[in-house]
């Protein structure tokens, strides 16, 4: 199978505040994109947001009906996270999780049990760079 332009994505180092690029498609033309267009679009996606906020709502349907729960999303770009978890009927003092990473350690707090926890980013699953691999089978780090 021969090697694609956008195959290599997966080799480009994460760019640092100091030397940022900008993407090379920023926006999809109207219409339907090829599939290069496509893949060079989402190639550089990351570079598109230094922060990003997303919230995201669950429902699920069982035996006690409708659950609702909301995550709430932040992202800095490079390796900042912030994701809270909660069930909004049960009101502001029910189970609400939070995660907060920087990269380096994360932090847990869970508002129902009243615990919270401090420990590394676990270890990336080694062997995944391995130079046989096409680039679209490559694993990336922040």
């Amino acid at each position: 199978m021969p090697s694609r332009l956008w195959d290599r994505a997966a080799l480009l180092p994460a760019p640092l505040d100091e030397d940022r690029r900008s993407p090379e498609v920023v926006s999809l033309p109207a219409g339907e994109p090829s599939v290069g267009e496509l893949f060079t679009f989402m190639r550089d996606a990351e570079l598109r947001f230094r922060t990003m906020r997303m919230a995201i709502e669950e429902r699920t349907y069982g035996a006690r009906g409708e659950q609702v729960v909301a995550i709430d999303v932040q992202i800095q770009h490079p390796g900042r996270a912030r994701v809270v978890t909660s069930e909004p009927a049960r009101g502001v003092a029910g189970g609400q999780e939070l995660w907060l990473s920087d990269g380096e350690t994360v932090w847990t707090y869970s508002a129902e049990h009243r615990l919270g926890t401090k420990r590394p980013v676990r270890n990336r699953v080694r062997g995944l760079n391995d130079g046989d691999f096409p680039g679209w089978a490559r694993s990336t780090s922040p």
